[in-house]
């Protein structure tokens, strides 16, 4: 079976090995998808010297032979390398015969929304050794600060620890939607080189974040009545719901690095002082409260849970107020019950 695991998902973009013909990135976080499926066509195609196919799912359905005249016929004009298709729910069938007789010039990329283990793209991609499948989850905190790091790097930007932590909790669970954020702030400083906390309150910062906090430590603490109660407030203010999963997200996270601190050193305020998180010090005593409450395994399920919200208000967003609300109630009901087990 040829899975990639997701330590090993960057190197494989980057160097991707000549031996996979078919290659599918799947997964919640559809900017992660798609921003590693642009990366390995661009390194296949200078590799291979040749050019990049695009076919729709709509030609895809005209044109069964689509697939296979542009795999397998030699161009007229400029070589192929890379043909890139979406899956539009039937792709399976269609690339079955690619699998089990790969191209030798060319290779096939897929992209594809949340698989699950079972399903038979891949099983497909996942059963051959010519094939990978690649999973692009939402971005821990981990991977969402060396995306930070190396964006502003390349952009011979600097910026304190204190700064870059800061962006991070501007960020939500998006590949895409972090990077176009990152992307506006250097667009927003330059020619300066030097990133500041004022420059991501001018770009990234705004009063929701202030307007969240009482919702997001109500669902943290386990109360159930008053998280609904200030969820209710905050939707009041005409502020829409994937805001208020996005305050949320950034606060997890820096949850998250306070609760791994707390269990190294025992001490919450230690933590919370030592974290890196910027949480203002009237909230220092809630804080302590939910660093109590929550693992960080518990913490961790949250996030991701999280990143799959955030993409659900993006898709139906006449339902994001309802898809926020429900996911913070959820929350604190889980605070709750850890709450009684203590």
């Amino acid at each position: 079976m040829t899975a990639i695991k997701a330590g090993a998902a960057e190197s494989f973009v980057t160097r991707p090995d000549s031996s996979y013909k078919v290659i599918l990135f799947f997964g919640p976080d559809r900017g992660l998808v798609s921003e590693r499926a642009d990366k390995i066509s661009q390194k296949i195609a200078a590799r291979d010297g040749g050019g990049i196919s695009r076919i729709d799912a709509s030609r895809l359905n005209e044109e069964p032979d689509a697939l296979s005249i542009e795999l397998y016929s030699p161009a007229l004009f400029e070589p192929i390398s890379v043909v890139r298709v979406t899956d539009d729910g039937g792709l399976a069938a269609r690339i079955a015969p690619v699998v089990t007789d790969p191209p030798e010039t060319c290779t096939l990329i897929i992209e594809a929304g949340d698989l699950k283990p079972g399903a038979a793209l891949r099983k497909l991609t996942e059963g051959v050794q010519t094939a990978a499948a690649i999973g692009c989850y939402p971005d821990t905190a981990g991977a969402l600060m060396r995306l930070i790091e190396q964006t502003l790097a390349q952009a011979g930007i600097s910026a304190s620890r204190e700064v870059r932590g800061e962006l991070q909790a501007h960020l939500g669970a998006d590949r895409m939607v972090s990077q176009n954020e990152i992307n506006k702030l250097l667009t927003y400083i330059h020619p300066r080189k030097q990133l500041t906390l004022q420059d991501i309150e001018a770009v990234c910062g705004d009063a929701t974040v202030a307007d969240a906090v009482q919702a997001i430590d109500a669902a943290f603490e386990g109360k159930l009545d008053l998280c609904g109660e200030e969820t209710d407030r905050f939707f009041l203010r005409g502020i829409p719901g994937a805001q208020l999963v996005r305050n949320t997200l950034g606060h997890v996270r820096a949850l998250h690095i306070a609760r791994l601190r707390f269990d190294s050193t025992g001490s919450p305020k230690s933590a919370i002082s030592g974290s890196g998180a910027r949480f203002h010090f009237k909230r220092h005593e809630t804080v302590e409260r939910q660093l109590r409450i929550w693992t960080a395994a518990k913490l961790r399920k949250v996030l991701s849970e999280l990143g799959e919200i955030e993409q659900q208000c993006r898709y139906h967003p006449h339902l994001e107020d309802v898809i926020a609300a429900r996911q913070l109630a959820r929350i604190a009901i889980m605070a709750g019950a850890a709450r009684k087990q203590h």
